[in-house]
C-alpha cells in the first residue's frame, strides 16, 4: 500500500510539473480561442462584396437582359432552368460567410465598440435583405444562433413583411452605434479592416441612411405614397453629396482576392455576352458609359445577343464592371438621386423629381467615365417638371445600376423598363425569385419551400 501511495504521489508530481512545463505551449498561435473584432469586419465586408457582385449579380442581369448567357449552365439560365442545386452556394454565402460573421461581431464588439457593432449591423442587414430579396421569407429572427443549441438548428421563416421592419430596426440601431464619438470606442476599425471606408464612422451612417431609402422604396406596390415618404425622409436624414458618398468593393490583385466578373472571365470565358436590349438602348442614345460597359464586338462595334439565341459575337462586359482593377459598387450617390426622384414623382413633386434625375444621370455618367458629357446630359439630363417621367427615371436607372442586383428589384416592383420573355424559354415569363435552395428543403424542417419561379415575393406582389 505504501509503495502504491508513493507512486501516486510521484505521478501526481510529475504530472502537475508537466501541466506547468507545456503551459501555454499547448495552445496553437495560429489557432486563436477569439477571432479579433478587425478580421470579423474584414471577412464580413469582403463577403458581402461577393455576394452582391457574384454569380447573383450575373443571373439578375440575364435575366432583365442586361447580358445574356450563351453557353454551358448560364445557356441554361438564359432559359430560366434554375433549380434548387443551384441556390447552395448562393445561400451559403449570404448566412455562412456574411452575415454570420457580422453576427458573431456585433455579440463580440459589445457596448464597447460600437463602431465595429454598428459597421457589422450594417453588413447583416445588406445580407439578409439580400437573402429576402430573392427568395421572399427566410430565417431572421432564429437565424445564425445554432452554437446557441439545437433548438436553432431548423431555424423559422420570417415572413418578408417582418423581415423588412426588422432590418430598419437594425439600421436605425447601427446609426445610433455609429454616430458616438471616437473615444466611446475601445478599439477603432482602421483602414487593414474596414474595406469600404477605412474605418470612417460617418460614411458608414450615410450608408445605412442609404440602404433605408433602398428598402423603403422596394415597398411602392404594397404602400405606395408611404414608401416614397419614408424613402424621401432617410435620404434627407444621408445628408448626401456626391460620388465620395458611394459604397465601392474593392478587390486584390491575387487569385482569391480578384473582382468576381473578372475572375469569370478568366475561367468561363464566352458563357456571357451583353444583352441586345440593353446595348440598343444605350446605342439609341449615344451613351458615353456604353464603351465602359461593353467591348467591341466581332465587327469592332457595340452589340448585345437577344435572349436565348446563343449568338457569341457580340459585344463582352466592358473593363468599368469586369476589368481586372476595377471596382464594383454596392450602393450609390446615383442610385439615391434616382430614388429621390422616383419618390418625388410619386408625390407629385415634379421639378423636385426632375432636379434629382438629372442629378442621378450626371453623377453616373461622372462615376462611369470621370467626367461630364455636356451633349448627352443636355438631351438626357434636363428634365424639368413637365417632362419627367417614371419611364425616364426608372429607364435611366436601369442603364446606371448596370450589372447591381438592384436594378432586377426595381423592374420587379415597376415592370420598368419593359423585357421580352425569352423566345423558348422553360418558362413562359421572367423569373421573379429565386427557388428554396436544396439544403434547406432537406436539412430545414422549418422551410418555406418555393419552387416556382413565377411566384411572387411579399413586395412584389
Amino acid at each position: 500500500m505504501k509503495r502504491i501511495l508513493l507512486l501516486g504521489l510521484v505521478s501526481a508530481l510529475f504530472l502537475s510539473s508537466c501541466d506547468k512545463y507545456i503551459e501555454g505551449f499547448d495552445k496553437s498561435p495560429n489557432l486563436p480561442g477569439e477571432v479579433s473584432n478587425a478580421n470579423l469586419l474584414l471577412v464580413s465586408g469582403v463577403a458581402t462584396q461577393s455576394n452582391y457582385t457574384g454569380h447573383l449579380a450575373r443571373m439578375q442581369a440575364c435575366f432583365i437582359q442586361q447580358c445574356s448567357g450563351i453557353a454551358f449552365q448560364y445557356a441554361d439560365l438564359e432559359a430560366y432552368v434554375v433549380t434548387e442545386n443551384d441556390m447552395d452556394n448562393l445561400w451559403n454565402g449570404i448566412y455562412a460567410d456574411g452575415a454570420i460573421n457580422a453576427q458573431t461581431l456585433i455579440k463580440q464588439a459589445g457596448a464597447g465598440n460600437p463602431w465595429y457593432a454598428g459597421m457589422a449591423k450594417v453588413l447583416k442587414a445588406m445580407n439578409l435583405a439580400l437573402a429576402s430579396d430573392m427568395w421572399g421569407n427566410v430565417p431572421l429572427r432564429e437565424a445564425l444562433r445554432g452554437i446557441e443549441g439545437p433548438a436553432y438548428f431548423n431555424p423559422a421563416y420570417d415572413n418578408q413583411e417582418q423581415i423588412y421592419n426588422d432590418l430598419q430596426a437594425l439600421l436605425s440601431e447601427a446609426i445610433v452605434d455609429l454616430k458616438k464619438p471616437a473615444s466611446a470606442n475601445l478599439l477603432r476599425p482602421n483602414a487593414s479592416d474596414d474595406v469600404f471606408f477605412g474605418g470612417d464612422a460617418a460614411s458608414w451612417v450615410k450608408v445605412a441612411w442609404m440602404l433605408k431609402a433602398r428598402l423603403a422604396i422596394h415597398l411602392t406596390k404594397r404602400n405606395g405614397n408611404n414608401a416614397a415618404t419614408q424613402a424621401n425622409a432617410f435620404l434627407d436624414s444621408a445628408n448626401l453629396s456626391g460620388n465620395g458618398d458611394n459604397m465601392i468593393a474593392r478587390w486584390g490583385s491575387r487569385g482569391n482576392e480578384l473582382n468576381p466578373w473578372y475572375s469569370f472571365n478568366l475561367t468561363r470565358g464566352g458563357y456571357l455576352k451583353m444583352g441586345k436590349p440593353f446595348v440598343d438602348r444605350m446605342l439609341s442614345t449615344n451613351d458615353p458609359r456604353l464603351p465602359f460597359f461593353a467591348t467591341t464586338d466581332a465587327s469592332g462595334g457595340y452589340s448585345g445577343t437577344e435572349a436565348n439565341s446563343g449568338v457569341d459575337t457580340t459585344s463582352d462586359v466592358g473593363n468599368f464592371v469586369a476589368g481586372a482593377s476595377a471596382t464594383n459598387a454596392l450602393v450609390t450617390y446615383a442610385e439615391m438621386m434616382f430614388i429621390k426622384a422616383e419618390a418625388e414623382f410619386r408625390l407629385g413633386n415634379g421639378a423636385a423629381a426632375a432636379t434629382a434625375f438629372n442629378a442621378a444621370v450626371k453623377a453616373s455618367i461622372l462615376e462611369v467615365t470621370g467626367s461630364s458629357n455636356p451633349t448627352f446630359e443636355a438631351a438626357n439630363a434636363n428634365e424639368t417638371a413637365t417632362t419627367i417621367t417614371l419611364e425616364k427615371i426608372l429607364t435611366q436607372k436601369n442603364t446606371a445600376l448596370f450589372s447591381q442586383i438592384e436594378a432586377f428589384n426595381d423592374w420587379r416592383r415597376t415592370g420598368i423598363p419593359a423585357v421580352t420573355p425569352a423566345a423558348g424559354a422553360a418558362l413562359s415569363a421572367v423569373p421573379r425569385r429565386l427557388p428554396t435552395p436544396l439544403n434547406e428543403r432537406v436539412n430545414n424542417r422549418n422551410a418555406s419551400v418555393v419552387s416556382d419561379l413565377l411566384s411572387r415575393v411579399w413586395w412584389d406582389q
